[in-house]
């Protein structure tokens, strides 16, 4: 009979609201007030672990796996109201619901699955309420409330736990209505008669919860509400004559007074609750008794019955419950919101009031009474007939984005905002404005967050946090271009050029002109490209001069001098180049493309001689002079002026330039040497050469591809002169030839007999020539070249060489590609050069019978120009034997 009598305790302890005392044998009891703990400081996971740890021995009996199911069941429930992520909120609902069927699969003959099924229904009621009232507090009040989709949800767990409720009724009256004599075919003995009794009573209260809670979900007064409260009111109606000191005789009263209050029989909730005599209530209970009439009083506009209550303040005996702050702070709301339209001493103090009941929840807990009341403040000032005030509305955005309420907290900033505007709070507005947007940034919805950072920023122009606004738009509009360019792109470059017009000497400003300058160069439109990249590094000095001060410039590594370049100036200075290149090429012949390049020098002149000042250890100042003296020598037909800059800023003894970095100094003092060879300047030839041979092979070699694709553009003279010293530049590259690369040496090494070739060193070229044509035998490129070479050799050795090469080449080259056509022009030519024109002539008939266009263009031109010399000089060798035999 022991475990009979536990059942009892137990199912009193899992029924009763009433606070009584639950009574467990010494280890169920331990178990419980141990997982009561956890749950209480919201360590779900450590209660879930337990049980289901303990669940999963094989030594429990019957009854104590029904009350560890039972307290998981709880846990996994509680969970789930407290949890603010919705996914996870459902995950542990069902979770509980499928713990509690699986015991129902595995004990489908015992009583406890009764009992377990009770917890598990009596919980999807509990969570359902929980649901059902913060559904109603995220709505702006009831109207229009059925149509809430997650109201939706909630009606269809409570419809279904309503049909389990149902058929667990169906089961408990085959139960009563067994032989007291049977016995049945159970692990554990069964339950008594008035204990299934009891069980009976608890779950017709439960089943009229469930029917007061389904009809809470639709709109008062509605067909819907009125038939679930009459089913809630016929259950509890016959409940509440129970004795109070029954675990159901407080409890079924005061759901009866808050069924008679919802169908609007305010005087009778009263009188239910007057007549509950405070000696035999609970601490809780009395709590609540006063919550209710306070809520009555309320709903029942009795203003001075809601004065009383409220005289009596938070504290029973010195402690306080969230049930009864909750309904306190419901009054005051509506006190403050009385007092706002004409009684401002009194709204400043209804106000402290609400404050110190949120700030209380929110610090002493629990968590889900503290969100429920931060939404309620925001619902009632979302109310449009409640007079706005800043800060009420600052109040309740701040609590909404503590409670994930991002919509409702934008909502009240956006209030606050527009009251701000009315008063000519432009300031206090602007910051307003910023704190809504910063929540759709924060969310990462570039649209809502666009459209906001841009009208503050057009709205405040003159404020000076608009600049952060402003700076905002261009960074959303900027990820919207990334993810729809063709409609966003657009806007994406009016906000920048919108910002630079609003705001150009922000520190943010030097970065819109490297963007724009990047939007322009991504377009192909150079010129723009270069005027925004140029206004950038202008724009960052400019800024910079404010923000860096000397002393930090000492040292090349400080950390104030890294942060200046969150965007990098040698960067911008590199994008520049290439924007510039790639303008000269678009527009080679543009007129006044001269003076333009100039005034571009001269700008970048200015800028690096600002920089040299104020930042002497970085070497961003040379990296634009290589630029402008770049631009004039290549473009501007002005090395005496190029030569001018550089000597400017290049150290007075050029075996100084070692301090500067490889890659700069390769490029500064080769610049150098092509001014030296344009101006016929020959006095530090040797001294730059030296210099240069110093920088290591693999930067100096990164240079080599420039120089030789650059060289055939430049005057003979001047060609020649920058070859020879550029070939004492790369002497060494035969010596150091292991050390290069495999793949880049086919590239290199014949970049390098081109230099050498426009050296004049041909015989060294033919040398270096041999060597690559036996280290790469089907590099065509490197074999066509050394072939070329020794075809303008005049010893017939050479000629002969150059004559099986191309035959070789022709070999082996794809039939009719344009390198088969020039070693078939070039083996006739070379037929011709060596004396014989008539096999020269056959050879180029022969190609023109299968390939008639000869290549095509250019080399057509030349086969048949090549053919008629061929034709003159085999007629005239005709000629000449006919006479001699003559």
């Amino acid at each position: 009979m022991k475990r009979i009598f536990l059942a009892l305790i137990i199912l009193l302890t899992l029924m009763a609201r009433s606070g009584a005392e639950p009574i467990y044998y010494p280890r169920q009891r331990e178990d419980q007030l141990f997982l009561e703990g956890l749950r209480r400081r919201y360590l779900f996971p450590l209660a879930k672990r337990y049980c289901s740890d303990r669940l999963a021995r094989n030594d429990l009996s019957l009854a104590e796996r029904a009350i560890l199911t039972s307290e998981l069941i709880v846990t996994l429930s509680e969970w789930s109201i407290k949890t603010d992520e919705p996914s996870e909120r459902e995950s542990h609902r069902r979770e509980a619901i499928s713990v509690s069927e699986e015991f129902s699969r595995q004990f489908p003959k015992t009583d406890w699955r009764l009992l377990v099924l009770l917890t598990d229904l009596k919980r999807r009621v509990t969570v359902a309420r929980a649901l059902r009232q913060e559904a109603e507090l995220m709505s702006q009040g009831n109207k229009g409330l059925s149509d809430q989709p997650m109201l939706d949800e909630i009606r269809e767990i409570l419809r279904e736990t309503i049909r389990a409720m149902k058929q667990l009724d169906a089961d408990l009256q085959e139960v009563l209505r067994r032989p007291k004599t049977w016995s049945g075919k159970q692990e554990e003995p069964g339950f008594s008669e008035q204990q299934w009794l009891s069980l009976e009573k608890h779950l017709q209260f439960e089943l009229a919860q469930a029917f007061a809670e389904l009809a809470r979900t639709y709109p008062a007064q509605s067909e819907d509400h009125t038939a679930g409260m009459i089913e809630a009111n016929k259950r509890l109606e016959v409940l509440s004559q129970l004795p109070l000191d029954h675990p159901l005789g407080v409890s079924a009263r005061l759901a009866f007074a808050e069924v008679r209050q919802d169908l609007g029989d305010f005087a009778a909730a009263i009188r239910i609750l007057q007549e509950l005599p405070e000696d035999k209530l609970t601490m809780n209970d009395r709590f609540l008794v006063r919550a209710a009439l306070i809520r009555i009083a309320l709903a029942n506009q009795q203003s001075v019955a809601l004065d009383q209550l409220l005289a009596l303040g938070r504290s029973i005996e010195g402690q306080t419950t969230p049930e009864l702050d909750y309904a306190l702070l419901e009054a005051y709301l509506e006190k403050w919101k009385i007092a706002r339209k004409n009684q401002p001493d009194d709204a400043r103090l209804w106000e402290t009031r609400i404050r110190e009941i949120v700030n209380d929840l929110r610090q002493k807990g629990p968590v889900d009474w503290a969100r429920r009341a931060e939404l309620l403040v925001i619902r009632h000032l979302a109310s449009s007939e409640v007079p706005q005030d800043i800060n009420m509305n600052v109040y309740a955005a701040e609590n909404a984005y503590r409670s994930k309420q991002w919509d409702e907290a934008i909502a009240a900033f956006d209030r606050a905002r527009k009251v701000a505007e009315q008063q000519g709070d432009t300031s206090r507005a602007l910051q307003l404005g910023l704190a809504a947007a910063a929540i759709e940034h924060e969310r990462g919805r570039h649209q809502e967050a666009w459209q906001r950072y841009h009208e503050l920023s057009e709205r405040f122009p003159g404020q000076t946090e608009a600049t952060e606004a402003g700076q905002l738009a261009v960074f959303h509009a900027g990820q919207l271009a990334k993810n729809n360019p063709s409609e966003f792109l657009p806007i994406y470059q009016q906000e920048l050029e919108t910002y630079l017009r609003l705001w150009p000497q922000s520190p943010f400003s030097c970065e819109v002109a490297l963007f724009l300058g990047r939007l322009h160069a991504k377009a192909g439109r150079w010129p723009e490209a270069v005027a925004h990249l140029l206004q950038s590094l202008e724009l960052w000095l400019s800024y910079a001069a404010d923000t860096m001060p000397e002393s930090s410039a000492s040292a090349r590594d400080t950390k104030q001098q890294e942060s200046s370049d969150r965007y990098s100036v040698e960067q911008t200075l590199a994008e520049l180049r290439q924007s510039l290149i790639e303008k000269l090429e678009a527009m080679p012949n543009a007129p006044q493309m001269g003076a333009e390049l100039g005034e571009i020098s001269g700008r970048l002149t200015a800028w690096a001689e600002e920089v040299q000042r104020r930042f002497p250890a970085r070497d961003w100042n040379l990296r634009a002079v290589a630029i402008a003296s770049r631009m004039l020598l290549w473009h501007g037909s002005d090395p005496r002026e190029a030569d001018s800059i550089l000597n400017r800023f290049l150290p007075k003894l050029l075996d100084n330039t070692t301090t500067i970095a490889p890659d700069l100094r390769m490029d500064l003092l080769s610049l150098k040497l092509e001014c030296m060879a344009w101006l016929n300047q020959t006095a530090q030839v040797d001294e730059v050469t030296h210099l240069l041979r110093e920088i290591p092979l693999s930067i100096r070699l990164g240079f080599l591809d420039g120089f030789t694709a650059r060289l055939p553009q430049q005057p003979p003279t001047v060609r020649k002169q920058l070859a020879s010293s550029l070939a004492a530049v790369f002497a060494d590259l035969p010596e150091e030839w292991p050390a290069v690369a495999l793949d880049a040496r086919p590239r290199l090494g014949l970049a390098y007999a081109h230099l050498l070739i426009m050296a004049g060193m041909e015989l060294e070229a033919l040398e270096w020539l041999s060597q690559l044509a036996r280290e790469f035998p089907e590099a065509g490129d490197l074999q066509e070249e050394f072939a070329l070479l020794l075809s303008r050799q005049r010893e017939t050795k050479y000629r002969q060489e150059a004559l099986e090469r191309f035959r070789t080449i022709a070999r082996y080259s794809p039939e009719a590609s344009p390198r088969w056509f020039r070693a078939k022009y070039m083996t006739a030519w070379l037929y011709l050069q060596l004396g014989d024109p008539a096999r020269a002539l056959e050879a180029i008939r022969v190609l023109e019978t299968i390939h008639p266009d000869l290549g095509g263009n250019e080399l057509r031109d030349r086969f048949l120009r090549l053919k008629d010399l061929c034709e003159r000089q085999v007629i005239g060798s005709d000629q000449t034997q006919t006479g001699g035999t003559r």
